[in-house]
C-alpha cells in the first residue's frame, strides 16, 4: 500500500509540475537573438524599409541546415510586422509561405493568394493566379516576401522543372516589384546560382551556420548556452556553459537549435519523471538517447564517459546524409 501524501507533500508536487510545464514552455516559444540572427534581422529589416521605385528589387538567400533556427526566425520577423486592418483594405508589410515539397508555379502562387486571404486562391489558371497576385500584392502593399523550405524547388523534379520555377520567381520579382527572401537548406544554393534568371537577383547570401566550440567561435556558442540556462530558471541544471558540457551539447545537436531545445525539453520531463528538478548529465545521457539517437551504444552519446569525440555524421547517425538529396 503506498504512503498516504501529506497536504504540503501534494503541494510540492503540484508547484514541481507546474515549474517543469513553464520550463518546457518557456523552451519550446523561445527566441535567442544571438549574434546571427540580429545580422539576419538586421537585414531583413533594410529589405523592409527598400523603397522600389522603378528599380529591381533587393533581394536575399538565407541558408542553413535543417533545424537551424531559419523559419523560427522568419516567423518571428513576420510576427514582428504583423497585418494593419484600415478600414476598406488589409495591408501586409510581410508576406510569409512555407513551400511545399513537389511545388509548381500555380501551387505557389496559390500559397501566396492563401497567405494573403484571397478566397479565390485556387481559382484560375496559372496565369489567372499571378495576375491576381500582382493585384494584391500592390493592394495590400507587401514590402517584403519570405518564402521559407525553398530547397523544395530544387530537390524534386527536373532541370526543366527547375527552370520553370526559376522563371516563374524571376516574373513575381520582375513584375511584383518586391523584396524577397529565399530560405531552404544547403541545397538551395544549387538551384539559385545555376538558374540564370534568378542567379544574378539574388546574389546576396546568408548562412546560418551550426554552433561550434571551435576558438573562433566558442564566444557566441557559449552565448547561446547561456541563454538556455537563463530558460532553465527554477530548475537544478547542470551549467550548460562549462566548455565540457557546451561541447557536449553542440556534438548532441549538431550545433542546431532545435535539437538543443529537443534534448532539453526531454531532460525537464525526465527529471519531472523521477519527482526532481535536477538536470544533470545522466539526465542529458538518458534525453540523448530518447530523442536524438534511440539505440545509441555509450560511444556515440556525447554525454557518456565513453564517448569517442567524433562528430555523429556517419551512416544511420543523426547528422550523417540521408539517401538522395537533402530536404
Amino acid at each position: 500500500m503506498s504512503a498516504k501524501l501529506e497536504p504540503t507533500d501534494v503541494a510540492a508536487v503540484l508547484d514541481r509540475k507546474a515549474l517543469c510545464a513553464t520550463v518546457r514552455r518557456r523552451i519550446r516559444r523561445s527566441f535567442g537573438h544571438f549574434p546571427q540572427v540580429k545580422k539576419v534581422l538586421r537585414r531583413l529589416g533594410d529589405l523592409l524599409k527598400y523603397e522600389c521605385d522603378g528599380e529591381e528589387p533587393e533581394c536575399l538567400v538565407l541558408l542553413g541546415e535543417t533545424g537551424a533556427g531559419k523559419t523560427t526566425l522568419l516567423e518571428y520577423f513576420r510576427d514582428k510586422h504583423p497585418p494593419i486592418h484600415h478600414d476598406d483594405f488589409t495591408e501586409v508589410p510581410v508576406l510569409y509561405f512555407r513551400v511545399p515539397s513537389s511545388c509548381t508555379k500555380s501551387a505557389l502562387y496559390a500559397g501566396l493568394l492563401t497567405a494573403l486571404g484571397s478566397p479565390y486562391a485556387k481559382a484560375g489558371n496559372e496565369a489567372d493566379k499571378l495576375e491576381q497576385l500582382l493585384t494584391l500584392l500592390r493592394a495590400c502593399k507587401v514590402r517584403l516576401i519570405l518564402l521559407d523550405e525553398c530547397n523544395h524547388l530544387a530537390d524534386r523534379g527536373a532541370q526543366k522543372t527547375h527552370y520553370s520555377m526559376a522563371d516563374g520567381l524571376k516574373e513575381l520579382l520582375g513584375r511584383g516589384r518586391c523584396p524577397m527572401v529565399l530560405a531552404g537548406t544547403p541545397s538551395l544554393a544549387d538551384f539559385v546560382w545555376l538558374n540564370e534568371q534568378i542567379s544574378d537577383r539574388f546574389g546576396e547570401r546568408i548562412t546560418l551556420e551550426p554552433l561550434s566550440m571551435e576558438p573562433a567561435r566558442q564566444k557566441d556558442c557559449l552565448a547561446v548556452m547561456n541563454g538556455f540556462m537563463k530558460l532553465l530558471d527554477g530548475m537544478q541544471a547542470i551549467d550548460l556553459t562549462g566548455k565540457k558540457v557546451a561541447t557536449s551539447m553542440v556534438y548532441a545537436s549538431g550545433g542546431r537549435l532545435r535539437g538543443i531545445r529537443r534534448l532539453l525539453v526531454r531532460s525537464v520531463e525526465i527529471a519531472e519523471g523521477k519527482d526532481s528538478l535536477e538536470i544533470n548529465n545522466a539526465v542529458l545521457e538518458q534525453a540523448f538517447a530518447e530523442v536524438v539517437f534511440p539505440g545509441a551504444e555509450p560511444n556515440r552519446n556525447p554525454f557518456s564517459r565513453r564517448f569517442n569525440k567524433a562528430p555523429l555524421t556517419g551512416l544511420g547517425e543523426p547528422y550523417g546524409k540521408r539517401g538522395g538529396r537533402s530536404s
